[in-house]
Formats: C-alpha cells, sequence, structure tokens
C-alpha cells in the first residue's frame, strides 16, 4: 500500500464482506486497489488515524453476528499507509 495516499482523498476502506476480505478502492474509478484476506469477517468500519506523522488504518475481524459470517476471530489488522 505504499502508493496509496489518504490525504489526497482518493481512498475508500471497507469490510464486513462473506469473503473475510478488507478493502481499499479507488474513490473516484471505483478500482480494487488493495485486498487483504483476515481470518474472518471484518466486524466494525475501518479506523484510520496518524501517528508520528505517519497514517494508518485497522480492521477489526471477528466474524460478527451475521448468520453467512461462519469463522469467528479477535484479531485486528493496522497497516502503515504512506
Amino acid at each position: 500500500m505504499e502508493d496509496l495516499h489518504l490525504t489526497r482523498g482518493v481512498l475508500f476502506f471497507f469490510n464486513g464482506t462473506n469473503d473475510n476480505k478488507a478493502y481499499a478502492i479507488d474513490s473516484v474509478s471505483g478500482d480494487i486497489l488493495w485486498t487483504y484476506q483476515m481470518d474472518a469477517a471484518g466486524s466494525a468500519p475501518p479506523i484510520i488515524f496518524k501517528h508520528k506523522n505517519k497514517q494508518y488504518v485497522s480492521f477489526v475481524s471477528t466474524g460478527g453476528q451475521y448468520a453467512f459470517f461462519n469463522k469467528k476471530s479477535s484479531t485486528i489488522y493496522t497497516f502503515g499507509i504512506e
């Protein structure tokens, strides 16, 4: 994800799909720029934050309550974004 810049407003992050992936898409074109296979489905909106002048995005993966989310986990994935 080295080439993705949050400050330019071109990224949209989401999860919570039954394929257990986290996604980053281009907000203008709709192209999928990045995916990550998590242990279970995302169960909360992605968290975007800045620490020591570096940007990060975190995804909470628990599998949630939805009937088709069979896999359960208790993992937080955090990725640096430049």
